[in-house]
């Protein structure tokens, strides 16, 4: 998209802008442009899942694992 500038702006290439515009004459004219400054997003700590209980005396190994190789 391209858009008219009637002020200028003091942003440099590649950085993120919100812009507000109208049309005027087919021309797309920017009212408002805004920095948009990068989201961190913050990691939520979680609850971990509850293990199932097993019952006393099973088998805590899968039978289809093998013993590794010396």
């Amino acid at each position: 998209m391209e858009f008219v500038l009637e002020k200028p702006v003091k942003f440099k290439v590649g950085d993120r802008v919100r812009v507000s515009y109208v049309e005027k004459d087919g021309k797309m004219i920017a009212t408002r442009v805004v920095n948009v400054k990068p989201v961190i997003l913050q990691s939520k700590k979680t609850a971990k899942p509850i293990k199932e209980a097993k019952p006393a005396g099973e088998n805590t190994v899968p039978a289809s694992v093998e013993p590794a190789a010396k």
